[in-house]
């Protein structure tokens, strides 16, 4: 006896092999367009590290006047958020900062900035992006009895640098960075423990440090 056949018999039915194919083809297809999409965004990071901090003669020598001695190296921490438009664009609000030592107990001092900083990566592609980063913003030296009242000299600032991006994941950056900045204060009668003294002049400073950022 033949055996019955239908008109679906006609129709050429794919393998197995070759439907997961396939599907692995569409996955692989929509994890490369949720890459690509997820290349620009917020992201918000903090990092530890270090800095150096230069006095000019003038700003130095009148804060000696007043009884106060600087160690130019400290420690220090940084925070920023911004967003990523590209990976040749992004913008982001620093804030930054050098906890001081005077060699008094009885004296405190600290350095802080708030930037607005452009960055741009040379790299769009791979885990690892290195960058450079251009800022501009204020910042302030603060002397007094404690932490909670400083006596602060103002000014403006202007820094670049560069780093390197580590991208742990989709949601985590590994960072390490440095800054090269130029402060410039603005003249201004201060209380230090010798008496008040009028200061005025510049800094610079040499910044670094490690950074956790997390993506949205």
């Amino acid at each position: 006896m033949t055996p019955r056949t239908s008109p679906l018999d006609s129709i050429h039915r794919p393998s197995p092999h070759a439907t997961i194919g396939a599907l692995a083809l569409g996955l692989l297809s929509l994890v490369a367009g949720t890459a690509s999409a997820a290349s620009s965004g917020f992201h918000v990071g903090l990092g530890f590290g270090a800095g150096h901090l230069d006095l000019s003669d003038q700003l130095e020598s009148g804060l000696a006047a007043g009884g106060v001695t600087l160690d130019p190296d400290a420690g220090g921490g940084y925070l920023r958020a911004g967003y990523t438009f590209n990976p040749q664009l992004q913008l982001d609000l620093v804030f930054s900062g050098l906890d001081l030592e005077t060699g008094d107990p009885d004296v405190a001092a600290a350095y802080g900035e708030a930037r607005l900083e452009v960055l741009s990566q040379f790299r769009s592609e791979g885990a690892v992006r290195p960058y450079v980063a251009g800022s501009v913003g204020g910042a302030f030296l603060g002397i007094g009895p404690d932490d909670d009242d400083l006596h602060e000299l103002e000014g403006s600032v202007a820094s670049f640098g560069g780093g390197l991006d580590f991208e742990v994941s989709r949601r985590w950056t590994l960072g390490f960075d440095y800054r090269y900045g130029v402060t410039s204060f603005e003249r201004k009668d201060i209380d230090l423990p010798l008496g008040e003294v009028e200061l005025d002049g510049s800094a610079t400073s040499h910044t670094w440090g490690a950074r956790f950022d997390f993506n949205f």
